[in-house]
């Protein structure tokens, strides 16, 4: 009888340590897992419960890594392994992203056979590209040998006419001091020049560019009398006659500007509750932990309670219905100065500034009065409620926003451990 109570208490303690596992992983928290968990002596389903835990983290963790290196612009880096199916979407991302970056080397050594057929539209533009470039090339050739004069001009001025040629549909002009040497059609027309000279606002800014710099810059302008962005190159080149001078290459980045603001605005969105996403939750807080006037400042930590008896009993709509109606009570709860957002599946983070522990309190409790009500829309299917964790930040202590995060979370576990004791 003491061998059964024994192996139970085994499993038990493994159960533990998966469960322990599974929340640092759903936090990103690869750091708080320092050992594989031990399953010797334990019953074969948990031990095969602790084996997929710990496959788990090796997959999730190497995904992490992996994914880290290519959004810092590390392309050659190893790819996870051949059984770590977790990552097999991006590792073909990264496959094509490397024979892209191959063919477009290729193309800057002249080989313009190149051609991309996996990348939608971009294919495309970029087919188009090397194709123009391919004709021009020809073309230029041509000239070059039936004229031994244009040949050696072609020479001197070969940055230039490959910059205005890969760049035909901007505006493009050579400065030199103040001294304009060339400007293409689209400059002329769309800056309005006579004489070289322009007073359009936009033709002023990239003018103050004549800087006297040995390196490429690059400036974004906003044109008010346009109502479009615009990027502005400027590349100090030798002219013709090898004088100092000045090529810019100014492009229209309004789309890409659009579709920037587009992204950033998803990326700070919860799709699910229109609520702040982690992301814009962290940002908020370490901006508000930066700004003095914030104190003091309080990190409410909310979960979600009984969401996983919720999806195994009524479905994973009912589940998502749950949710939205708990970022519902804390919208309706909370004032518009105080920040909410979603870190998890089923946690929730507001942020209160200038606020103590007690308001913030008071506003748990309102947040739980809306629940009792929303119970109702829900026919007292399953009750609605939510433990949490609250750390109240009064001084300016040396701590980052994950740690406060970490702190509040683990006050939120202890509450909900204590309301499954009672």
């Amino acid at each position: 009888m003491m061998d059964g109570v024994d192996f139970k208490h085994k499993d038990a303690q493994i159960l533990a340590s998966v469960s322990e596992h599974l929340s640092n992983l759903a936090l990103g928290r690869f750091s708080k897992i320092s050992d594989d968990i031990d399953a010797t002596g334990s019953s074969e389903m948990v031990g095969d419960i602790a084996e997929n835990v710990n496959k788990l983290f090796h997959d999730l963790k190497e995904f992490h890594v992996f994914s880290s290196e290519l959004a810092n612009g590390r392309l050659y880096v190893e790819a996870p392994s051949r059984y770590n199916y977790l990552a097999s979407n991006i590792k073909s991302l990264h496959s094509q992203i490397l024979h892209l970056t191959w063919q477009a080397k290729r193309v800057q050594e002249g080989d313009y056979s190149q051609s991309v057929d996996f990348m939608g539209e971009f294919s495309d533009s970029f087919n188009g590209m090397i194709k123009a470039l391919d004709e021009r090339t020809k073309r230029i050739e041509l000239e070059m040998k039936a004229n031994h004069q244009a040949r050696e001009e072609l020479a001197a001025s070969q940055q230039v006419l490959k910059t205005v040629l890969e760049n035909i549909n901007d505006i493009i002009m050579v400065i030199s001091e103040n001294d304009m040497l060339f400007a293409n059609d689209i400059a002329k027309n769309e800056l309005k020049i006579v004489d070289n000279k322009s007073e359009d606002p936009l033709f002023l800014t990239i003018i103050q560019y004549t800087i006297k710099s040995d390196e490429t810059v690059n400036c974004d302008y906003f044109d008010n009398s346009r109502g479009k962005w615009f990027q502005i190159r400027s590349i100090p080149i030798s002219w013709l006659d090898l004088k100092s001078a000045y090529l810019y290459v100014v492009s229209d980045i309004t789309e890409r500007k659009k579709n920037e603001e587009k992204l950033t605005e998803m990326a700070n969105t919860d799709e699910l509750t229109g609520v702040g996403s982690r992301r814009k939750g962290l940002k908020y807080l370490s901006e508000c932990l930066m700004d003095k006037n914030s104190r003091p400042l309080c990190v409410c930590y909310i979960d979600v309670d009984g969401l996983k008896m919720v999806n195994d009993n009524f479905g994973h709509n009912e589940g998502d219905r749950y949710i939205r109606a708990i970022s519902t009570a804390i919208l309706d709860s909370t004032r518009k100065d105080d920040n909410v957002s979603r870190v998890g599946g089923d946690e929730f983070m507001v942020i209160f500034v200038n606020k103590s522990k007690s308001h913030a309190q008071i506003v748990l409790k309102r947040i739980n009065e809306r629940l009792k009500e929303l119970e109702k829309v829900f026919g007292d299917k399953y009750p609605l409620s939510f433990s949490y964790g609250i750390e109240e930040i009064v001084g300016y202590d040396d701590v980052s926003p994950e740690q406060y995060i970490i702190l509040a979370d683990e006050k939120m576990y202890k509450n909900k451990r204590q309301k499954k004791l009672s």
